[in-house]
């Protein structure tokens, strides 16, 4: 009869039906909610992260002389900040009235460069540089000078985009090279020359605020940045000083 009970006893601890539900719950924990909870520390990672900074394009190459670097790509629309962490809720209604300032501030940013996209279409030089100026401004009052260089930056190279256009810039200058030495050659030479002069207001202005990205990138040190603004300044000294030489 002992012997009967301890074997009964064997069986009960062998069986999943003895342990409570429970226990076994404990023991064997699904791979699938381990799998949730990791997704959701990832996604609140992100969600913790700063935003990005704006992103730079290459150059444009084989411009002779001198290349213009192209005008920046922006940061992804944003109709707030994203910051690092929660604001302190016992800070009260002064940090809500402060976002709201900062999103009305990038909501402005990005309503200029819409316009900006169109007046680009309709190549309305004028606009371009308007809504240029007034996404500089917002970038500015947010505190990110980083964008506002590239605004400065854009209305230089736009000028330039609409210097070439004028003056049909790369024909003249492909026509020029072709040309032998001659009587024909230096009447066109000196045409082009005048026609330079004609818009070189355009490119002045342009050199201002380039100029001003110029001053601005100094104290942002980023050297990319900096070589793309050089290089824009560089071909409007170089055009200037062609058209200089008009006799």
């Amino acid at each position: 009869m002992g012997k009967l009970l301890i074997i009964l006893l064997l069986l009960c601890m062998l069986m999943p039906g003895c342990y409570k539900e429970d226990e076994l719950a404990e023991r064997v924990k699904p791979a699938e909610e381990i799998v949730d909870q990791e997704n959701e520390t990832a996604a609140e990672k992100e969600k913790n992260e700063p935003a990005s900074t704006e992103k730079e394009i290459e150059p444009i190459s084989g411009e002779k002389p001198g290349s213009i670097p192209g005008p920046s790509e922006d940061p992804p629309d944003k109709t707030e900040d994203k910051r690092v962490g929660k604001p302190d809720p016992s800070a009260g209604s002064a940090i809500a009235e402060s976002e709201r300032t900062e999103a009305e501030l990038w909501e402005g940013y990005n309503e200029a460069k819409k316009h900006l996209s169109e007046a680009r279409e309709q190549e309305d030089h004028e606009a371009s540089v308007e809504y240029l100026l007034k996404a500089a401004d917002f970038a500015e009052r947010l505190g990110r000078n980083d964008i506002a260089v590239w605004q400065y930056n854009n209305i230089g190279y736009y000028s330039i985009l609409e210097f070439k256009r004028l003056v049909n810039y790369q024909d003249r200058m492909d026509t020029l090279q072709v040309m032998k030495p001659g009587a024909e050659k230096t009447a066109y030479l000196k045409e082009t020359r005048e026609l330079f002069n004609q818009h070189m207001e355009i490119l002045s202005e342009g050199l201002t605020y380039l100029r001003k990205a110029e001053s601005m990138e100094e104290k942002l040190n980023n050297a990319q940045r900096m070589e793309k603004i050089l290089s824009n300044i560089r071909f409007i000294r170089w055009v200037e000083k062609f058209a200089g030489e008009a006799s």
